[in-house]
C-alpha cells in the first residue's frame, strides 16, 4: 500500500481551511455551521481532504489544523456565543464532532453515512452541535466507576 509522505503532501495542504462562517443575527448557528461544514465535504476540498489523512501521523498537519482550528474556527464560536464562559471547549466538542463526521463519511466512506442525504446529515449534526453548544457539559467522571 502506497502511503504518501507528508512532505509531498505539504504544498496540497497549505491551503486548507475552513469558508468564512457567516451567520446573520438571529440565525440558526448549528444549523448554519452544519450546512457549512458538510457542503465543504460534499465539494470534496482537496487541500482539507489532505490535511485530514496526514494529521493523525504527522505533526505538522496536526499543527496546521490546530491552526484552522484556532485562527478560523474558536473566533466565530467566541464571536457568536460572547457570554458562555466555556466556548473554547464547547467549540472543541463540535470541531471533534464535525471532523469525526467528515473522517467517516468522507474519507472512510463508512456506510450507511457515506450514503446518507445530505440534507439528513445536516439535521443530525445540527442537533449534536446545538447540543454542544447549549446543554450543559457533564463534569468530572466519577471515581465510583
Amino acid at each position: 500500500m502506497w502511503i504518501p509522505r507528508w512532505s509531498s503532501a505539504t504544498s496540497r495542504a497549505r491551503g486548507a481551511s475552513l469558508p468564512s462562517i457567516d451567520v446573520p443575527a438571529g440565525a440558526d448557528f448549528a444549523q448554519r455551521y452544519a450546512t457549512m461544514f458538510v457542503d465543504v465535504g460534499e465539494g470534496g476540498q482537496p487541500a482539507l481532504s489532505v490535511l485530514l489523512r496526514a494529521a493523525p501521523t504527522h505533526g505538522d498537519a496536526t499543527e496546521r489544523l490546530q491552526g484552522v482550528f484556532d485562527r478560523q474556527f474558536l473566533p466565530v464560536f467566541r464571536a457568536a456565543y460572547p457570554d458562555q464562559p466555556d466556548i473554547d471547549q464547547r467549540a472543541a466538542l463540535v470541531f471533534s464532532q464535525t471532523i469525526g463526521m467528515a473522517y467517516c463519511r468522507y474519507l472512510l466512506r463508512l456506510e450507511p453515512l457515506a450514503s446518507m442525504d445530505k440534507n439528513a446529515v445536516h439535521q443530525a449534526i445540527a442537533g449534536v452541535i446545538r447540543h454542544f453548544l447549549t446543554e450543559p457539559i457533564a463534569g468530572p467522571a466519577s471515581d465510583s466507576m
